[in-house]
């Protein structure tokens, strides 16, 4: 990482520093708000471990996203041969990702209903709101050919969806009745289960796509695709209704995230060169296998009525199995590789 840093600015403040390419400035912009984020993020676990203040896991685990996974996962998006007005605005979210993920993180050490609370959640509301607006543009602007993009794009409109909740968490409001830490977990679902999940899905897509030998992965994706985009608005109605429905849908999305890790052992670990690299795949996938055999587990006892795992057995368990393992691996799997591509890129145009 060191490295492509010094490489990059190398690069900036050479001769060639008045044409930056775009690519390079908004992944290292990228890259930037990972690094900041991922200390932030470590810095309020060691606070909270020393006791000078109390933030629950629940909360915890949720900061991954908005500190870290989200800055991982925008350096998938592209925007070429669009309107002046499209880049423009995908700079400014870009430059706005790290302070709107900062002050939701400062918003927990304040109280629920207080106003302070919702003022600094309202940022990451507003920049989601951009950010899904963005994916309905592309989702126009490429049409439905490309499965992949289709994943990319909705991604954008489950992580609004994931900041609505947020921001009635921290209102302390109940939608439908729902208690504080079901609203709060809702947001942490759309965030991780939506957006992230989404955002890895098209990852393997892209990855199909650059395979010359067509295979029956390529068949079957488009119909993954469609699996696991309609698996998260299935599982939000089991929840609202609960009892057999919320167990069939549970099944439903537990299965075609289960098709899904087989398909990165399959497709993602082959084609990944570096050993780190196809490590960090093989995590991924066998994360899935754990968290959804205890999300049917979870599932099972709600509608039996003899919970067998409670609801803070699975954050402690499926939250930060998905959290850490199924995400975190992934794009940190992704996003290495596209670092490392970046960084032989920069070598050709410093040496040119």
């Amino acid at each position: 990482m060191l490295k492509a840093f010094i490489l990059f600015f190398s690069f900036v403040y050479g001769k060639k520093r008045h044409s930056i390419p775009f690519a390079h400035w908004s992944n290292y912009l990228l890259s930037s708000n990972f690094i900041l984020g991922a200390f932030l993020w470590t810095v309020i676990n060691l606070l909270a471990l020393t006791n000078l203040f109390y933030m629950d896991y629940i909360k915890q685990i949720f900061l991954l996203a908005p500190l870290i996974m989200v800055p991982m996962a925008l350096t998938a998006f592209e925007f070429r041969n669009v309107k002046k007005w499209v880049k423009e605005l995908w700079k400014q979210l870009l430059w706005w990702q790290g302070p709107a993920a900062w002050m939701v993180a400062l918003s927990f050490f304040f109280s629920q209903g207080t106003l302070i609370a919702f003022l600094l959640v309202l940022p990451w509301l507003l920049w989601t709101g951009l950010l899904a607006l963005l994916g309905l543009y592309r989702l126009r602007h490429l049409g439905f050919r490309m499965p992949a993009e289709w994943a990319i794009n909705v991604s954008l409109v489950y992580i609004f969806f994931g900041a609505l909740w947020l921001t009635a968490s921290r209102l302390a409001l109940q939608p439908m009745g729902f208690g504080d830490v079901i609203v709060l977990l809702t947001a942490m679902h759309f965030h991780f289960a939506g957006f992230s999940t989404a955002i890895i899905l098209g990852i393997i897509g892209r990855i199909l796509l650059q395979q010359k030998t067509k295979t029956l992965f390529h068949k079957l994706y488009p119909y993954l695709v469609f699996a696991v985009l309609m698996g998260m608005p299935l599982v939000a109605i089991g929840i609202t209704i609960q009892g057999l429905i919320e167990w069939i849908n549970v099944c439903i999305f537990a299965s075609s995230l289960l098709v899904m890790a087989f398909f990165i052992l399959k497709v993602c670990v082959p084609s990944a060169l570096d050993l780190s690299i196809r490590m960090l795949w093989r995590i991924s996938a066998y994360s899935v296998f754990v968290g959804m055999v205890l999300a049917l587990v979870y599932a099972w006892g709600i509608w039996t009525k003899k919970p067998l795992l409670l609801i803070p057995d699975m954050v402690l368990t499926h939250g930060f199995i998905n959290s850490m393992g199924f995400v975190g691996s992934a794009l940190l799997a992704f996003y290495f590789q596209k670092m490392k591509n970046h960084i032989s890129a920069l070598k050709k145009e410093i040496a040119s």
